[in-house]
């Protein structure tokens, strides 16, 4: 009787632990070739993307932008939380992968692949003190009203 309480406990631990899913850095991924603006910027499980159009379409067309949610598959894949109609389209022209240094943008098409390395975030001197810029802290000017109000 006493294994298989604790075997059940060990199951209940086991089942309530759950899988922690894998997130990209928080921040900005910028492409590091200047001939193309590529960009993602990531918080948590949202990411917004804007990536050069695989037509190679002029002014307002050049590049398709996106965000939303997004989530990574077992083998790197980045999932993004489309409708049907735009995930068709997305993954007819690109495929998009993690990798440790960034964000890899494979366009179908061309066999072309783009890199979006992690930007470390900027410090900025404030009185001769380096204050931290980017997700790294909150700015103090924004912050909830006290409750003694």
């Amino acid at each position: 009787m006493k294994k298989i309480f604790l075997l059940a406990v060990f199951a209940a631990l086991f089942l309530s632990a759950g899988c922690a899913s894998r997130q990209l850095n928080i921040g900005v991924y910028r492409n590091v070739d200047s001939s193309r603006e590529d960009i993602a910027m990531v918080f948590e499980d949202h990411i917004i993307m804007q990536v050069k159009s695989p037509d190679n379409s002029e002014g307002s067309l050049a590049y398709w932008t996106w965000g939303g949610k997004y989530s990574i598959a077992d083998d790197g894949t980045i999932i993004l939380d489309m409708d049907k109609e735009t995930r068709r389209r997305w993954n007819f022209a690109f495929n998009i992968v993690s990798r440790q240094d960034g964000i890899v943008v494979n366009e179908l098409a061309t066999d072309n692949g783009v890199v979006l390395r992690y930007e470390l975030p900027k410090r900025r001197s404030q009185g001769g003190n380096p204050v931290p810029v980017g997700s790294g802290g909150v700015n103090p000017r924004y912050q909830f009203p006290s409750e003694d109000l």
